[in-house]
């Protein structure tokens, strides 16, 4: 589990837009092979990140740096 904080409004999507162009920057990869797959409304989400080519354990790694 990843615990993101972020200051956009949870207005009409743009908290979970943030969260994905967060992920997306920090990933080094396109805004594309990100969705959100849960948790739309919810303070929880689950996102699906698509990276054939990288390990779980180096992902993890760029996102607690």
């Amino acid at each position: 589990m990843l615990c993101i904080e972020i200051n956009s409004p949870p207005i009409k999507g743009k908290a979970n837009l943030a969260i994905i162009k967060l992920l997306s920057k920090t990933l080094n990869i396109p805004k594309s092979r990100i969705s959100l797959i849960k948790g739309y409304t919810s303070q929880k989400k689950t996102f699906h990140i698509h990276i054939p080519n990288l390990k779980i354990q180096e992902i993890y790694e760029k996102l607690s740096n």
